[in-house]
């Protein structure tokens, strides 16, 4: 197999091992799903090998989203903070959902990093993996 969507797609299982996640898709997967299957967005990331950031979601059945509703909410108004460069804030909103929610705990770490060294004044919230 070969093509952008191979790579990407190779990408992304190791970007679901660093978030913790059991599935990830990309945006255009999600567009094709049709909403078919209730998803939260988890990062918008920078894969190696490709120039473009992509956003990237979890998947889950309908009980699953229901049941997890407000921890997704709270990781939600996280991820905006997030993206926004309030890393603060940010990390408040993980730290109090860190324990049951595993990608929440990864953005503890990453909000705790930049805190202590803020990214330049063009910031566009995207976490650049560094590893494949």
């Amino acid at each position: 197999m070969l093509g952008d969507s191979v790579n990407l797609a190779s990408r992304l299982e190791g970007v679901n091992k660093q978030f913790k996640t059991y599935t990830m898709i990309s945006a255009m997967v999600k567009e094709r799903l049709g909403g078919a299957f209730p998803v939260r967005e988890v990062s918008r990331i920078a894969v190696v090998g490709r120039k473009e950031p992509v956003i990237v979601y979890e998947p889950m059945t309908q009980e699953s989203f229901d049941a997890r509703r407000p921890l997704l909410q709270a990781f939600d108004a996280g991820l905006r903070q997030y993206y926004a460069g309030r890393f603060p804030e940010a990390l408040r909103l993980f730290e109090a959902i860190a324990a049951q929610d595993p990608p929440a705990s990864c953005y503890v770490e990453k909000c705790r990093e930049l805190a202590l060294a803020p990214p330049d004044a063009g910031w566009n919230g995207v976490w650049v993996m560094t590893q494949k």
